[in-house]
């Protein structure tokens, strides 16, 4: 698990806490929150967040959110995932659809969905 810090306030921690959102420790113990507690509904692994309140929280970084500067291999594909491709993404655009973004003879092209290939992928194909 690739964890990074979180710098925000504890309102804004809480409210992405209900809407979803898990943080963990620097030691990978989970903060969550769950409606169905029978106590506080923020939880710090299977206790109150209340009773053992970390100082420093972290968040699962995903895999676009801190690409090489050389890119990533990657299989990308617009509508239907049985035609992905492999490329080398080095961009992900900050819009609502996530694009990714690879050059190709000096042009940008743009793909819906990528996800990183595994080093099975790239040592068999």
């Amino acid at each position: 698990m690739n964890l990074v810090p979180v710098q925000m306030t504890i309102e804004e921690k809480i409210q992405r806490l209900m809407d979803g959102e898990v943080f963990y420790t620097i030691y990978g113990s989970k903060i969550y929150f769950d409606k169905n507690a029978s106590c506080s509904p923020f939880r710090f692994e299977d206790a109150s967040l209340d009773s053992a309140f970390p100082v420093q929280w972290h968040k699962e970084q995903n895999w676009y959110e801190n690409i090489p500067e050389k890119g990533v291999p990657c299989w990308v594909w617009n509508d239907n995932e049985s035609e992905r491709q492999l490329r080398l993404i080095v961009e992900v655009k900050n819009n609502i659809n996530h694009e990714f973004r690879f050059l190709e003879d000096s042009r940008d092209i743009y793909w819906k969905h990528a996800r990183p290939a595994t080093k099975e992928e790239l040592f068999d194909e």
